[in-house]
């Protein structure tokens, strides 16, 4: 409970101190309006900082793409406060899990493959719209294939999914997943989601790039 107070001095004829007046007001909810505002504003920062830090890699100095992409996840869900950040690769009849980072764990995994046949929904959903939201994903419609084993096996909740189209093409999907409680996500989670994807779709074509160029110093040599 937060209140303010002003206390007015009562004197009487002869300037004594005749008694006091006293009003107190609930701001109670200014005040927790103000905390509110005071943590989405720090959040915006730090989640900026992430970003930084993310846009400014030297996608060179990794010794190959899955390291990258490892760095990417584990700093993506980190500075998400979720559990589960992973990276598909798109394929023409099935989508594979190249990494997901756990970070209750601290560990990568990168060993599951999904037909898209059985998840024909949510295919459609990712190939047309630039995102999927789910504060809960047993109320979205485009996730309902994987309401019965996969969201309840590991506990999922919540959900963002991006795809990342590289030359045009769909080629990969960014997913993360928030466990255990429901999140809202926020606008400036949705941004920073954005960022991300944005760079690891620039980190793809930067590594292919310098893959061709290797390879035609390789053959001139």
């Amino acid at each position: 409970l937060w209140v303010s107070q002003k206390v007015t001095t009562k004197r009487d004829e002869n300037d004594f101190v005749a008694g006091y007046s006293c009003i107190i007001r609930d701001i109670t909810a200014t005040k927790l309006l103000e905390i509110e505002e005071h943590k989405r504003i720090e959040e915006i920062s730090r989640l900026n900082s992430v970003s930084n830090k993310l846009s400014t890699l030297n996608f060179l100095t990794f010794s190959d793409l899955d390291s990258l992409i490892r760095h990417i996840c584990k700093e993506t869900a980190i500075g998400l406060k979720i559990d589960r950040v992973s990276l598909w690769d798109y394929h023409e009849d099935h989508i594979d899990l190249k990494n997901i980072y756990v970070q209750s764990e601290d560990k990568h995994y990168a060993d599951l493959k999904i037909s898209k046949k059985d998840i024909s929904t949510y295919i459609s959903c990712i190939e047309t719209d630039p995102i999927i939201i789910a504060s809960n994903v047993y109320k979205n419609e485009s996730l309902k294939e994987f309401s019965t084993e996969y969201f309840p096996k590991y506990d999922i909740k919540s959900l963002l999914d991006l795809p990342i189209y590289i030359g045009g093409e769909l080629n990969n999907i960014l997913c993360l997943e928030a466990t255990h409680e429901f999140r809202y996500w926020t606008n400036e989670d949705i941004n920073f989601c954005k960022t991300v994807a944005e760079i690891i779709a620039l980190a793809i074509e930067t590594t292919k790039r310098k893959n061709a160029e290797n390879q035609i110093i390789y053959k001139n040599e």
